[in-house]
């Protein structure tokens, strides 16, 4: 083509060099065309003035048919152009195809919309010469400063890597158009309150150029791979106002308090629901009971079945008798200053120390039951009806006599005498405890389906108990299967206990960041809730100031989800049922450099995994997001809310059931858990 050709073809438009492009690989030319004609539409941020909606509209969309004396006009000022301009191209594209005509050709095309539904013309060009004046002066008054030119450039650079730079011309478009809808709608509830609060308006110069205008330039500069430029941009169009400082630190200190372990919530707890659930607490003494036979003991006490007496059936306002008693060893110990002070209410336990003596553990006890009541989780844990220090009435060879023990007694309603260890020790473990955690006997499933099942449902509520424990800031530290207690005639069946060694990191209560509580066989690598460059707890509102900061830094909540893991290994491969085989696996995986992978490469030929691999290994994929070391941002394993969304939880599906009868048509279960 001559000079004068080119310059009349125009060099600023996709279609004036389609001419061009015919002369050299005809065919080509047309499947590239054909191409870029709808990824254009989707390009509109590199068109000056182009937003993505309108150019999408102009490429794809029909446009109603005009006069041919007046010149066609797409929406908003886009201007269409004759197709006679683009010289013999429809006779090109007739020829190159054998002589078939335009109308019959291009519906085969993406272009078909834009050519075929407009004879009268196409869309060529955004008539935006008034825009881009507009917002060329508005990005030239935006300046980045010197300190950011070097983190700008490194952003332009990486922006506009190839790959990067078209995901972001796909993604900036509609990203932009959110933002603007959002602006647009909030845009008049904040002009008021600029009204009422200021008085004086206050909001003149708000987005001087517009919505419109002000999303158009962040997005050109977006687009650009300047994103401090943009966001200068979008910050100058708002008001300089106080209201403006004052409503970002309002946003951010309302997510503050309100993110866990929850600031505002715990200021509640702390100096207002508290002293209520203390002074409205049933007050037991040992009149009220008459022990029985004594379900187990440990280190820090006995646990006894009790039943109420006739003074102390009245406190129960008709719940059953039967009472579980835990009495603390009495010892040398007494409360000290930096651990609990005296209120009016009662004791009141103070952060920056660990339990020392049976006396203060018991206190510890008694405070974690009492806010896991407060809360509302009892479904999940043992029912806790308080505590007492005094006298009681003993039962000794069907007679009664009143024997003094000046230790301090724990109460809580008897809903069982098992642990899920009991169970797992003994014989034909999972099917000893399928009866009562999941209702009934599953005959219609397969055998490792109805294994699974009552394993899952084990699993479920300790993770919801754990899930409710840490949105306060409580973590447990000590989940294993001795302290998931069997409750008869409840659901969920599987109730968490033994809160003794739990750590208040709202408050600091039972924390100290050198110290940990903790069962070797159950407890995570790093054997310590936080790290130890964390200091001791300051005074108790102050901790509880900076407890959302602890916690989102350190994730504590990791280390009791990484026990659940180990219980799901436990309790799903056969040989590590018994504590001692549990020892073995620990020292295993402690010599595979705690990799569950490659423990399973180098050991897993003494183990059987069929129940961890059914359904597509969904178990074992569990079990290794669980059992596995913390990142260098102290997460790395499954959160209990993260453990509760995966697909090893899922309902179960059958397609076909055997009943044994050779007859049993196709059936469909759904195994639900429960609602906590």
């Amino acid at each position: 083509q001559s000079q004068a050709d080119k310059d009349q073809a125009g060099s600023g438009t996709l279609f004036a060099m389609a001419p061009r492009l015919w002369s050299a690989t005809p065919m080509a030319s047309l499947v590239l065309i054909g191409a870029m004609v709808p990824a254009a539409a989707f390009m509109a941020p590199s068109l000056p003035g182009t937003l993505h909606g309108r150019a999408r509209a102009a490429f794809l969309s029909p446009l109603p048919r005009q006069r041919r004396s007046e010149p066609a006009r797409g929406p908003a000022g886009l201007t269409a152009v004759d197709p006679a301009a683009l010289g013999e191209l429809p006779g090109m594209i007739g020829a190159m195809l054998g002589g078939d005509a335009l109308h019959n050709v291009l519906p085969h095309f993406p272009l078909a919309g834009a050519l075929d539904s407009h004879g009268d013309g196409i869309l060529l060009a955004a008539d935006t010469a008034a825009q881009d004046a507009s917002l060329a002066r508005m990005i030239k008054a935006v300046d980045v400063g010197k300190g950011s030119e070097e983190l700008q450039s490194f952003l332009t650079i990486l922006l506009n890597t190839p790959g990067i730079k078209q995901a972001s011309q796909v993604i900036l478009p509609p990203l932009s158009v959110a933002v603007g809808d959002l602006i647009g709608f909030l845009l008049p509830t904040y002009i008021k309150v600029l009204d009422i609060v200021s008085k004086t308006g206050g909001h003149e110069g708000l987005l001087p150029e517009g919505i419109g205008d002000t999303m158009k330039a962040v997005e050109r500069l977006a687009a650009r791979g300047e994103i401090l430029r943009a966001f200068k941009v979008l910050q100058a169009a708002w008001p300089t106002t106080p209201l403006r400082t004052g409503s970002i630190l309002l946003t951010f200190l309302s997510f503050y308090i309100l993110t866990p372990p929850g600031v505002l919530f715990g200021l509640f707890d702390i100096y207002l629901v508290s002293p209520i659930d203390k002074a409205l607490e049933t007050k037991w003494t040992g009149r009220d009971f008459i022990i029985g036979r004594q379900l187990g003991g440990g280190n820090f006490g006995t646990v006894f079945e009790a039943q109420t007496s006739a003074e102390g059936q009245t406190k129960l306002r008709g719940k059953n008798g039967r009472i579980v008693l835990k009495r603390i060893y009495t010892d040398e110990e007494e409360l000290r200053e930096n651990f609990a002070k005296r209120t009016m209410f009662g004791t009141s336990l103070v952060g920056g120390t660990v339990a020392r003596g049976n006396f203060e553990t018991g206190k510890v006890e008694s405070y974690f039951n009492e806010r896991v009541r407060r809360y509302g989780f009892s479904g999940s844990f043992a029912s806790y009806l308080g505590a007492f220090v005094g006298a009681i009435n003993m039962k000794e060879e069907g007679k009664s006599t009143t024997t003094l023990s000046a230790g301090q007694w724990l109460v809580w309603q008897y809903q069982g005498d098992l642990t899920v260890e009991s169970y797992l020790e003994g014989d034909n473990f999972p099917y000893n405890i399928e009866e009562t955690v999941m209702g009934r006997n599953q005959e219609e499933l397969t055998s490792m389906q109805r294994q699974t099942e009552v394993i899952k449902n084990i699993l479920w509520p300790v993770l919801a108990a754990l899930r409710d424990m840490h949105r306060v800031g409580i973590v447990h530290r000590d989940i294993k299967p001795a302290n998931l207690l069997v409750a008869e005639n409840s659901k969920p069946a599987v109730k968490l206990i033994d809160l003794g060694a739990a750590v208040d990191l709202r408050t600091g209560v039972n924390f100290n960041p050198e110290t940990g509580l903790l069962d070797p066989k159950y407890a995570p690598p790093e054997q310590l809730v936080v790290p130890q460059e964390v200091p001791r707890a300051p005074p108790r509102f102050v901790a509880l100031l900076g407890s959302p900061a602890l916690w989102q830094i350190t994730a504590p909540d990791r280390f009791d989800t990484y026990s659940v893991g180990v219980m799901l290994i436990q309790m799903s491969v056969p040989q590590l049922r018994e504590n001692k085989q549990l020892d073995l696996f620990k020292a295993q995986l402690a010599e595979a450099g705690e990799d569950l992978t490659e423990w399973r490469k180098q050991f897993g030929d003494q183990y059987d995994f069929q129940l961890l691999d059914v359904r597509e290994g969904a178990g074992w994929d569990l079990a290794k997001n669980m059992v596995r070391p913390r990142n260098i941002l102290q997460r790395g394993r499954f959160s209990a809310a993260e453990s509760m969304g995966h697909r090893y939880f899922w309902p179960l599906m059958l397609d076909r059931v055997n009943s044994g009868n050779g007859n049993n048509p196709e059936k469909e279960f759904d195994v639900e858990y429960p609602e906590i």
